[in-house]
């Protein structure tokens, strides 16, 4: 060390400044390369994650917007119906005795059905259209991740044993609800050879030859009473609150209700269902509640009681 020293002091200052500066240098030229580096490394990988992300978001727009007229027409002529019905249940037009099923005459109940199983049938086409793509990259604002919780909540709205709760329902047999598996096969049915919706003649033809595969879709139908306790009844009501809400959000102006008659019929009729809790937990469940904050009103006028479905512990929500 004595020795180094003394070779430092005798080397000219001029050269010890030299020395000095070209390892500042060499040290700022690898703090540079280093720095570059690191930004390129994470810069590409942003680029990369922007790219993704925009690309995930193209395709699980252009999916959605392959059914989204039919789905939305489907829907239009479901929900006419369903105020058809909401008016003339009384008639008992849908109410046909099993050996009258194969009659094309009976129009009510064969429409009714061909209606539901076209809805359907869209709603399991859209949901397994996305279901390869990234829809975590979504803001859980996003106009078409709503779009994907609608399309979820319509699919498994049949099949949720929960909401019937306040029936005290046994989930072991499928006397009210479908197994997913089943409800899967059962909107098969109005699909073509060519996977196309089959025309309502076509599904007259169908059901005239054998109408096993929708069994229980005819039978839930013909099932629905204008009683507090019929189950199927209740289901339904449910089923019209939700179509109404969805077109109102993503249909055309001619496709959409009023609010005032939306108000009407929950105030006059819909208020009486009597598995309103199990309902509004549903729509909870799926995360899409607050798209029905006005139809949660009205079912539920008291805000405490409001209050006590959608702050139960298990959603961590928050009142409405």
């Amino acid at each position: 060390m004595f020795q180094l020293n003394n070779l430092l002091i005798r080397i000219n200052p001029n050269i010890t400044a030299a020395v000095i500066g070209a390892s500042a240098s060499l040290f700022i030229l690898l703090l540079r390369g280093f720095a570059k580096f690191l930004n390129d490394r994470y810069s590409l990988n942003y680029k990369l994650n922007k790219e993704f992300a925009f690309e995930q978001k193209k395709r699980i727009k252009e999916e959605i917007s392959i059914n989204k007229m039919a789905l939305l027409n489907a829907a239009e002529e479901l929900n006419f119906r369903l105020w058809n019905l909401s008016s003339n249940i009384g008639h008992k037009w849908h109410n046909i005795p099993e050996p009258e099923w194969r009659n094309p005459n009976n129009y009510y109940l064969h429409s009714f059905v061909y209606r539901l199983l076209t809805f359907l049938n869209l709603i399991f086409r859209t949901d397994k259209s996305v279901l390869t793509y990234d829809s975590t990259i979504f803001s859980k604002n996003d106009n078409d991740i709503i779009y994907i919780k609608y399309i979820k909540s319509f699919k498994n709205y049949f099949s949720d044993v929960m909401m019937l709760k306040e029936f005290n329902y046994n989930p072991e047999y499928a006397t009210h609800h479908f197994f997913r598996d089943r409800l899967a096969d059962e909107v098969r049915f109005v699909s073509s050879d060519r996977n196309e919706i089959i025309c309502y003649e076509e599904y007259l033809d169908k059901v005239s030859k054998d109408y096993s595969q929708i069994h229980q879709t005819i039978k839930y139908i013909t099932d629905i009473e204008q009683k507090i306790e019929n189950v199927n009844y209740n289901v339904i009501m449910g089923l019209h609150i939700m179509l109404m809400f969805f077109l109102n959000r993503y249909g055309h102006d001619y496709q959409k209700t009023i609010i005032p008659k939306i108000n009407g019929i929950i105030t006059d009729v819909y208020i009486k269902m009597a598995n309103k809790i199990g309902f509004v937990e549903y729509l909870a469940r799926c995360k899409i509640h607050k798209e029905f904050t006005h139809a949660i009103k009205l079912l539920i006028p008291h805000r405490s009681n409001r209050c006590n479905i959608v702050r139960d512990r298990y959603f961590g929500i928050k009142a409405i």
